[in-house]
């Protein structure tokens, strides 16, 4: 009998310091570097996952431009931490990656990402 265990992938370890919240579309993205549009999966304090058509460079400090459906946008600074691929729920392939928010941001930052959260929480303000 084999004892060996096989090792989870670093992406279904969660190690995460604050929950994310799906986003199920109501909030869109774009890096601001290269104009790259992103879809958000999921948003929390400490950061979010995206999806998007080409991998993304890791390590990097991004400039992102956050979109809610009522069209209040917010650009804020997140380095990108880990991508692997996926696939759409058509089949497109895509790349998966994680950013997190960076924790020397300033508290206008913070209430940017709080903003953000209430704008897909909020009971009414979309309809599915």
């Amino acid at each position: 009998m084999n004892q060996q265990q096989t090792p989870q992938p670093a992406r279904l370890v969660d190690r995460r310091k604050s929950p994310r919240l799906p986003v199920r579309g109501r909030l869109l993205a774009c890096l601001v570097e290269t104009d790259l549009p992103l879809r958000i999966r999921e948003i929390g304090f400490g950061g979010f996952a995206t999806e998007s058509v080409e991998p993304l460079p890791l390590s990097v400090l991004h400039h992102v431009q956050f979109t809610s459906q009522d069209d209040k946008s917010a650009v804020l600074r997140a380095q990108s931490l880990h991508s692997w691929p996926s696939c759409l729920s058509d089949g497109t392939p895509c790349f998966v990656t994680g950013f997190e928010f960076r924790p020397d941001e300033p508290t206008e930052a913070q209430q940017i990402v709080k903003m953000l959260i209430e704008k897909i929480t909020a009971p009414g303000l979309y309809t599915e």
